[in-house]
């Protein structure tokens, strides 16, 4: 069994509004990353991963998942946590909040 603290943390420091807000669904988490899948948005990814690095920023990968085949529509390096949200947000056209 794998320890889940990271996971547990991006999805802490995500918070749950704002997971709900994206549409988030289908929430999975690893030793060093969480993984959601999401709504329709502005670059047509439905998948994010967000995964802990080694200078302890985050890396982000937008994901569009069709079948076998994986595509990276975009990503996002040295992301600190109290900027996931205004990052994920610019890049997919999602808002967070009311």
């Amino acid at each position: 069994m794998s320890d889940l603290t990271v996971a547990k943390t991006i999805l802490y420091q995500l918070t749950a509004k704002a997971l709900f807000m994206y549409g988030a669904r289908n929430v999975v988490g690893s030793e060093n990353s969480l993984t959601f899948r999401l709504g329709r948005n502005a670059i047509n990814c439905n998948c994010i991963r967000i995964t802990l690095n080694s200078l302890d920023l985050y890396d982000i990968e937008y994901l569009a998942i069709r079948g076998v085949t994986v595509k990276e529509k975009a990503s996002s390096n040295g992301v600190y946590a109290d900027q996931l949200n205004d990052v994920i947000s610019s890049v997919t056209g999602l808002a967070y909040h009311l």
